[in-house]
């Protein structure tokens, strides 16, 4: 039995390429399962919005990291519970855009002080059903018109 050893590479390299391809995430940065909202307003005044809601909703942090992302955490009181968003600012060059907000992760605080941080795509569907509404009465109803991406 004669191998071809043309043949050979060139199908392990295909397998190798579509290993890789299907192994990679392809979305922008590290938030690509949030959950993503479009939000009819400027960059600016999003941003303006969200620091008015200290008096509702404590606002525990706000900054920006190295992939262009502004996050935010909204801690609900009646809830207990802290929701962990991101805007992306790659859109605050063009005023005239749409704002891109996304739900990426939250915390529940147990009577017992303990808490832990879940990320809003490792949850079972019904609780990021559950988070995702609370997320889009408590916070981006306040902020406007809306839409899920």
């Amino acid at each position: 039995m004669k191998i071809n050893m043309k043949r050979s590479t060139a199908i392990l390299a295909v397998l190798i390429l579509l290993i890789g391809w299907n192994s990679c995430n392809w979305n922008a940065g590290s938030y690509s399962n949030a959950e993503y909202y479009t939000l009819h307003i400027s960059i600016d005044t999003l941003v303006t919005k969200i620091n008015s809601f200290s008096e509702e909703h404590i606002e525990l942090t706000t900054e920006v990291d190295n992939l262009n992302f502004y996050h935010t955490s909204f801690y609900i009181p009646t809830r207990n519970i802290l929701l962990s968003s991101i805007i992306n600012l790659y859109q605050k060059d063009n005023p005239k855009e749409d704002s891109t907000m996304g739900l990426y992760g939250f915390i529940e605080f147990a009577k017992t002080d303990s808490a832990k941080f879940y990320q809003i795509e490792s949850v079972t569907k019904e609780k990021r059903k559950e988070i995702c509404k609370l997320f889009e009465s408590e916070i981006l109803d306040k902020l406007g018109k809306w839409e899920r991406k």
